[in-house]
């Protein structure tokens, strides 16, 4: 929903569903020049939202994979990437 720029040692981010009235707060954000680590980061935030949710597999991985990628900087760019099998699943964004 949002990202909260007065905090002055953290981005605290907001999220909400859509046709639901509710806003949480998500957690933060440390401060970073490399955006890349911060779409990693948020991408963690919000897939562990997703698993709070009982969604515990989003986004999804590799076909025939019931486990969910994790986010990571792979040549300096934010991919999903398989816990498994290392292989890159997409990119993030």
């Amino acid at each position: 929903m949002g990202v909260d720029l007065d905090a002055l040692d953290a981005l605290l981010v907001n999220v909400g569903r859509r046709g639901q009235g509710r806003e949480s707060s998500l957690g933060s954000l440390r401060p970073t020049r490399d955006p890349e680590l911060a779409v990693v980061e948020l991408a963690d935030l919000l897939q562990e939202e997703e698993f709070d949710e009982g969604d515990t597999t989003w986004p999804g991985c590799l076909p025939g994979h019931s486990h969910p990628p994790v986010a990571t900087v792979v040549d300096g760019v934010a991919h999903w990437r398989c816990p498994r099998s290392d292989a890159l699943v997409s990119r993030i964004g």
